[in-house]
């Protein structure tokens, strides 16, 4: 059996690629015969010790993509001919017996593919095409009341409604897809490797409290709740920074609307955007902050959660990730309501004046990272799907 993994952008740090070269690593490991193909390329602004342990081809070898008008997204989101289609398409090999595209674009590739070839495809969608990217919440809106996003589900409908297997993180993604594609997808939790963070329960220094968050930058993200909840904290006169990680190379005009909430704050000199970092800068990050915060909505899974938590740091989450579906507020982490910066300052509060509360979310976020969470067990679930759809492709 050899698996074919898609994933459009490996010129970046995010959870979807971390996600598809974790699962290209396991395959291999396990030795199934495994090729992992990108759009673009550049391992130096992705996970390269992952990338250099992988076979992988790319249409591009380094990222060349410019800037799109959200006229150009939109007629690409309903052509199947356009030209980057059609070169990742030709990219893939003949011999491929199971296709398995991670989250966006990459799925009409495989549609393409499979359209050719019939090779079963089994899709990890991360979250729901069109709901998030770069389009501000008017854009959205304006999508919602022109029919524009009806029109893409249904389109994306029609796409996939012939894939053998849908995955997706979580509970809230799995209502979505069944409620707009009527398709019944699989929930297999996203992993990582416990033996890379090394637990850190280290005490809140309350004359320097630092916030952290790290993700490639959309507006989903809500950076902006983290950023007015630090001025809300400065009034209160807590001594108190923030710093985020993660590629702007979406981030589009949301950039300009987080600079214009710092200015009005009063928060230059308080938030650092730190733009793309690599593993071991980011690990410092991880490890010079006393809280993580998540305030993302919506949200599928986050990984970025789980890391913090194996690292011992206490985190703050809203209700709208999926990852708040696993996990237990004043437990393991401090869950919140969405768009609630007053709410996330009053739980980081909780975690400086309270350090029996503290020491306990940091323990038991650490010892249910170990028990739960896994790049092997999300490997072996997949591989279990895959193995029920093995076939020979037919000539």
């Amino acid at each position: 059996m050899k698996i074919g993994i898609l994933v459009w952008d490996l010129s970046i740090r995010g959870g979807t690629q971390r996600q598809a070269l974790e699962l290209a690593l396991y395959l291999k490991k396990n030795h199934i015969d495994v090729m992992v193909y990108s759009y673009t390329l550049d391992k130096t602004k992705c996970y390269d010790n992952l990338i250099d342990q992988l076979p992988i081809k790319s249409v591009q070898s380094d990222q060349k993509a410019l800037e799109e008008s959200n006229l150009v997204k939109l007629r690409k989101a309903f052509s199947d001919s356009i030209e980057e289609y059609r070169a990742f398409v030709s990219l893939i090999d003949r011999n491929i017996n199971i296709l398995n595209p991670h989250d966006q674009k990459v799925y009409i590739v495989a549609n393409l593919y499979k359209s050719k070839y019939a090779t079963p495809v089994v899709w990890n969608m991360n979250d729901i095409p069109y709901k998030g990217g770069s389009l501000n919440r008017f854009e959205k809106c304006l999508m919602r009341l022109s029919g524009i996003e009806y029109l893409l589900n249904l389109r994306t409908r029609r796409m996939i409604e012939n894939f053998e297997k849908i995955v997706v993180l979580d509970k809230m993604n799995r209502g979505s897809v069944r409620s707009i594609f009527k398709i019944d997808p699989e929930i297999v939790r996203s992993g990582l490797d416990i033996n890379e963070f090394k637990f850190n329960g280290k005490d809140i220094d309350k004359t320097n409290i630092r916030l952290f968050s790290n993700g490639v930058i959309y507006e989903h993200r809500r950076i902006e709740d983290t950023i007015i909840a630090v001025g809300i904290l400065r009034k209160r006169g807590y001594n108190i920074s923030f710093n985020y990680a993660g590629s702007e190379k979406y981030a589009g005009s949301y950039k300009e609307k987080l600079i214009k909430v710092i200015n009005k704050q009063k928060l230059n000199d308080y938030v650092t955007f730190h733009g793309s970092v690599v593993e071991n800068d980011l690990m410092d990050l991880y490890r010079t902050a006393n809280i993580f915060v998540f305030p993302n909505y919506p949200q599928t899974w986050g990984l970025a959660v789980f890391e913090a938590m194996a690292l011992g740091l206490p985190t703050v989450i809203t209700k709208g990730c999926g990852a708040s579906e696993i996990l237990s507020s004043r437990k393991n982490c401090m869950i919140v309501d969405v768009n609630s910066p007053s709410q996330i300052a009053d739980a980081v509060v909780d975690l400086v004046e309270n350090k029996e509360l503290k020491d306990r979310i940091s323990s038991q976020g650490r010892l249910f990272v170990e028990k739960n969470i896994s790049w092997e067990s999300f490997g072996r679930d997949m591989l279990r799907i895959m193995e029920s759809l093995k076939q020979t492709r037919p000539a």
